[in-house]
């Protein structure tokens, strides 16, 4: 077995069997069907690439963005800290808020009621002010016929 030491981005010498080397060529297609879609900003495709060089770039490459994430994913743990501690405090806040909740409900039954009641008070006293409208009409007309009574009555009498 044929083995060749190649030096990856790093610097670092690995020795590598050819026999573990799978070099696809660009007619043949992938042994994956579902091959995930490449962007512009992602490496290339680990089957499309052709030559060990392009292979340690490509897996030192991957190498960086896994301890990348892995950093990020460490500060993400740690600020959890603050995430729960405010948690912690809403969920201390649910039971007043339940509180308010249930003397909202009471406040908004009264309301509704005193509403209720205001409407049909004002419907009795638009009623009553229609019968006040009316009394003071008849009180009028009583007055005009006393007084086509005093005339005609004095007519008579003259």
């Amino acid at each position: 077995m044929r083995t060749v030491k190649v030096a990856d981005v790093d610097g670092r010498a690995t020795l590598v069997r050819m026999s573990d080397i799978a070099v696809f060529p660009s007619s043949m297609s992938s042994p994956i069907p579902d091959e995930p879609p490449v962007s512009e900003n992602t490496h290339s495709h680990p089957r499309s690439l052709t030559s060990l060089p392009d292979i340690l770039s490509c897996l030192s490459l991957y190498q960086s963005e896994e301890a990348e994430l892995s950093n990020s994913l460490s500060e993400l743990l740690s600020s959890r800290e603050p995430i729960l501690a405010s948690l912690s405090r809403l969920q201390d806040l649910l039971p007043h808020l339940d509180n308010l909740l249930v003397d909202a409900s009471l406040l908004s039954e009264k309301v509704s009621s005193t509403a209720q009641t205001a409407q049909r008070v004002g419907g009795r006293v638009r009623s009553l002010d229609e019968e006040m409208r009316r009394v003071r009409e008849s009180g009028e007309r009583v007055g005009q016929v006393m007084e086509l009574k005093v005339i005609s009555l004095s007519l008579s009498l003259s």
